[in-house]
């Protein structure tokens, strides 16, 4: 039978609590961090297709680039708006968490769908 003490008691008590700021955090950082950055992430990819787009019909064919490389610009050009997001995103989390003085084990026992939102909002 497990012994419990006061320190058991205390531990139990900051993990729960841990969790519950984390959780409380994240919430926060979704709704006013992630989702207008992600709406503005999506828009910025939408633009750089339709000006990429533009310039590649712009330009006469003899003198285009091949389809392809076309699309390899672009993809590449997507590529870096999502990781410069994601990496900002990562960034900012951290730094909330820190200034929380939340540990790396503050969420304890994580669900699918706090998995799943998680690595959405941080790539």
């Amino acid at each position: 039978m497990p012994q419990f003490s006061r320190n058991n008691s205390y531990s139990h008590y900051t993990q729960t609590y841990s969790q519950t700021q984390v959780r409380a955090l994240w919430r926060k950082f979704e709704q006013s961090w992630v989702q207008p950055r992600y709406t503005a992430m999506r828009k910025r990819k939408e633009d750089v297709v339709k000006e990429e787009d533009r310039l590649w019909r712009a330009t006469p064919a003899k003198n285009r680039t091949p389809t392809k490389d076309h699309q390899a610009t672009k993809e590449k050009k997507l590529g870096d708006i999502e990781m410069d997001h994601y990496v900002a995103a990562r960034k900012e989390w951290l730094r909330l968490v820190q200034e929380a003085n939340l540990g790396d084990d503050a969420w304890g026992d994580m669900s699918a769908e706090e998995e799943e939102a998680i690595n959405k909002a941080l790539g």
